[in-house]
């Protein structure tokens, strides 16, 4: 997303708690090995074009590759629409940036090239509101941290 551009309003609207709970768990899981995923280049994925052409779309074997395809595959057998997949997927990639941002270090524990987020800090993530370019309200959810 260029930075002129905005967020889509339906990306920047909040999720369910559970559900991003669920989602992070899983995203959590995948991206330490401690939950199996499937090799998402075993799989093709078909777009058709408007000149009535289909193009073949294959993921590498990535980790972040690997996590979005468990989190649509689990999402999808809850019965989430791809609105809330989207939402919960903006997020998770979002959370490195809330990650490096020192304000956080009370609720995130860095440990090894990686972060443990606090439940805390977890719900607020998917309850607030994002800002029309899609980045963290930070002083929202700060105030919402300090609430809790």
């Amino acid at each position: 997303m260029k930075a002129s551009e905005s967020l889509p309003i339906e990306m920047r609207e909040p999720v369910d708690t559970e559900i991003f709970r669920y989602a992070y768990q899983i995203a959590c899981s995948v991206s330490t090995g401690g939950m199996p995923s499937e090799n998402p280049s075993i799989k093709s994925f078909y777009i058709h074009n408007e000149d009535r052409t289909i193009d073949e779309i294959r993921f590498t074997d990535t980790p972040l590759n690997r996590i979005l395809c468990e989190l649509s595959k689990h999402l999808s057998d809850c019965g989430q629409p791809s609105s809330v997949y989207m939402r919960v997927v903006w997020r998770i990639l979002e959370s490195w940036k809330l990650a490096e941002n020192k304000k956080f270090s009370y609720w995130i524990e860095h440990n090894e090239g990686s972060s443990s987020f606090h439940p805390d800090l977890i719900d607020a993530m998917a309850t607030c509101r994002l800002t029309k370019k899609g980045a963290w309200p930070v002083k929202r959810i700060l105030r919402m941290l300090e609430a809790s």
